[in-house]
């Protein structure tokens, strides 16, 4: 979660989803309008392991590695404001079970 929370902007430049999908931006058209911001903030972020300079998880195998990117996928994810609902309900559920 700590990546997740480091990348969650990543070349964030001031414009929400809406807007983005509203003057079909270029990331709202490579992401089909979901998640536009934050897929663009991940998808970016883990582009930049590709190189061996920069690459965190080069000593994981590979499924430590599958299990890791998953996490920071959905952590990212989960920052859409428009998810907030969805996953505020979910979190009140947990913390309110016995």
């Amino acid at each position: 979660m700590i990546i997740a929370g480091f990348i969650h902007d990543y070349e964030h430049f001031g414009y929400n989803n809406d807007f983005l999908v509203q003057t079909q931006h270029e990331w709202a058209v490579t992401f089909n309008d979901q998640a536009v911001c934050e897929n663009h903030h991940v998808a970016a972020s883990l582009a930049l392991t590709q190189d061996k300079k920069k690459n965190i998880f080069e000593n994981m195998t590979k499924g430590e590695y599958l299990a890791m990117r998953k996490r920071i996928v959905t952590g990212v994810l989960a920052t859409d404001m428009a998810k907030h609902g969805e996953h505020f309900v979910k979190f009140k559920l947990k913390v309110s079970d016995p």
